[in-house]
């Protein structure tokens, strides 16, 4: 989209001229118009007197210049004429899933959203840790699937009708959950407005009033970010002749190789009669809990802190509980929750893409050879290592989870009675070679 010159500009008698952009505006087509170091969007004019109405980008305000003058001391030389040709296939592919980030093993629903009459339909999903469900396959038009390991995937649809074709390709679409496979640090500050994934909303009244997440009361919470929202059991809300009895459990974290273990948390307990609430802890997946502390009085945007080292490092199995309880009482809010722990290996990235830079580690010390390194599902950096990486000399050995990526600018060797697993959909680039034995891949790539 090269700029013409406009009629008159250095003397030019074939340039664009004013009657030809009134016939472009009138065609509805806008037309950007140049100055001098800056291009604005003419959308109108007055016929009478040559006016240009135009927005200058500078601000939202609607303006005017003349045919050929300057605009804010800038000449006017040119203009683009944008026309947008009609697709002559009549056909764009477009779908949607029924969640986008859904638990693994569980049935997504693809609704094919395409318009211009298909007539047939091609799916493609990367990476291929993923199966079709309830019957369907690549070719249905509203398949059904079930992503077998966590990370991100992407989703391609063709759509054709016979003559033309058209594609929708949606990168990094789905978010496959593994509920068993949490990484530390977690944090939730409930900011969906819905119960997260892999956590537990349990009424143990059975009455329908638990763990809301929306504020519905429209209560004042001063934790840090109340603003995104929080989690709150609201007694006061039900009224008279009701009681809550509702618990809020995490997902199953594995503390199996952590060496500490500290969980924190923002709340806003507001007591009245016999209403309190407890916070506890199981090794056992649920089944049994031991109390770590119990509120009976009002604490007002208080902040829980608490190393858990000597009871749940090395646990396995590990979920926390908070309970309320209260008949027609006020309400507990939760909120900023954060679980963190220190395991020699783990990848955190919390300072850059550098393995050998100590804060980027959980334990803030770079591995040695006899360091197990975990990659987690998710980081602010995915690490990189310059040079050539030899499990047993930089570290033992590597596991990595989910989508986790790590790149090698160098070669990569794994000798005998080392290993290398990608347990999820996760990415390891090699930019030399790979000697010894090949990495693991359960659905991610090596390349």
């Amino acid at each position: 989209m090269n700029p013409r010159k406009v009629y008159g500009y250095n003397g030019n008698t074939k340039g664009f001229t004013f009657a030809q952009y009134k016939q472009e505006i009138d065609a509805g087509r806008p037309v950007l118009i140049q100055v001098n170091g800056h291009t604005m969007l003419g959308y109108g004019y007055d016929d009478l007197s040559s006016v240009v109405y135009l927005h200058d980008t500078w601000d939202y305000s609607d303006h005017t210049m003349v045919w050929g003058t300057s605009y804010a001391g800038l000449s006017h030389y040119g203009v683009c004429v944008v026309k947008l040709e009609p697709s002559t296939a009549g056909l764009v592919a477009n779908f949607s899933a029924s969640t986008t980030a859904p638990l693994i093993n569980t049935t997504v629903h693809f609704t094919d959203l395409s318009y211009g009459d298909p007539a047939s339909w091609t799916w493609s999903i990367t990476p291929g840790t993923f199966a079709y469900a309830g019957g369907t396959s690549a070719s249905s038009q509203y398949p059904q699937v079930q992503f077998t390991a966590s990370g991100l995937y992407s989703i391609t649809l063709t759509a054709s009708n016979g003559t033309y074709s058209d594609n929708e390709v949606k990168t990094d679409y789905i978010n496959a959950i593994d509920c068993s496979n949490f990484p530390l640090p977690l944090t939730e500050d409930f900011s969906d407005g819905h119960l997260p994934s892999c956590w537990e909303n349990i009424d143990n009244a059975g009455n329908g009033q638990a763990w809301q997440f929306n504020n519905p009361g429209n209560r004042m919470i001063n934790t840090t970010t109340n603003g995104n929202g929080f989690a709150i059991l609201d007694s006061d809300l039900y009224g008279d002749g009701f009681y809550q009895d509702a618990d809020l459990v995490s997902p199953i974290l594995d503390f199996s190789e952590y060496a500490s273990i500290t969980l924190s948390f923002q709340h806003y307990f507001l007591e009245f009669g016999d209403s309190y609430g407890t916070l506890s802890y199981s090794i056992d997946g649920g089944s049994n809990w031991t109390t770590i502390q119990t509120w009976t009085t009002t604490e007002n945007a208080a902040t829980f802190n608490q190393n858990l080292s000597s009871t749940l490092a090395g646990q396995s199995n590990v979920r926390f509980k908070w309970h309320y309880f209260g008949s027609w009482a006020y309400y507990w809010a939760i909120d900023d929750i954060s679980i963190t722990g220190i395991m020699p290996g783990l990848w955190t990235g919390t300072t850059s893409t550098n393995w050998n830079t100590a804060s980027n580690w959980s334990d803030g010390v770079v591995p040695g050879s006899t360091t197990d390194i975990t990659v987690p599902v998710s980081s602010p950096n995915w690490p990189v290592f310059s040079g050539n990486l030899v499990l047993g000399t930089q570290c033992r050995n590597i596991t990595m989870k989910g989508a986790a990526q790590l790149t090698v600018n160098g070669n990569l060797t794994i000798p005998a009675g080392r290993e290398f697993k990608l347990t999820g959909n996760g990415l390891l680039k090699v930019t030399g070679n790979t000697y010894g034995k090949v990495p693991t891949a359960q659905g991610g790539e090596v390349y």
